[in-house]
């Protein structure tokens, strides 16, 4: 079993899940990054699976086709990013009926091998303040093989759900919650 940390990315319907999609592709894109796969789910059961075709170098990137079918996927290889070569990075797509968003799954273990739980928590903060720069979502969450299953409007129980939660705030900044748990899903958070 792989021991995966989970990074959520969460909008309200009325944003376009295919331009949220080309700004965080086009975000990793920029930090020497390099789409390894692409695949998407052609029915509700995930039964059957289109990849996508290889153009010399690159992918033929169908952004609409990804964000309108039930599933897409994107494994993408980070070259240099935190200090790591040729770390993995999923980026699976999720919709609810009045929400939608976007996974970033990353190996824990790729992480762990040099990196504190602590210093992990902070360079993932970073990171979703860094993504925010290019696209404006209404919460972003972080924890142990986790999944997006409460839509913006559900602050309650986002609240206590993730291990950490980061929401923007209307004028500027972000409010950060860390909850009791570090982001491996087993280990007590030391509060100061």
């Amino acid at each position: 079993m792989t021991n995966i940390l989970s990074l959520g990315i969460v909008y309200e319907n009325s944003f376009d899940k295919s331009e949220e999609l080309q700004s965080i592709i086009q975000y990793f894109l920029n930090l020497k990054s390099d789409i390894v796969g692409i695949k998407v789910s052609m029915d509700e059961d995930g039964e059957n699976w289109l990849e996508s075709e290889r153009n010399g170098k690159n992918f033929i990137l169908d952004y609409t086709l990804l964000t309108e079918k039930y599933f897409g996927e994107i494994l993408i290889q980070l070259n240099d990013f935190w200090s790591l070569n040729g770390l993995s990075l999923t980026l699976r797509i999720v919709k609810e009926n009045d929400f939608f968003g976007y996974l970033l799954d990353f190996e824990m273990e790729q992480l762990l091998n040099r990196y504190s739980l602590d210093l992990i928590n902070e360079l993932i903060i970073d990171l979703v303040k860094d993504i925010y720069s290019v696209t404006k979502f209404n919460y972003a969450f972080c924890d142990h093989d986790s999944e997006i299953e409460y839509s913006p409007s559900q602050y309650k129980d986002i609240v206590e759900a993730y291990s950490i939660l980061i929401l923007p705030r209307a004028k500027n900044g972000f409010d950060v919650i860390k909850n009791n748990w570090q982001i491996d899903g087993i280990t007590s958070r030391n509060k100061l």
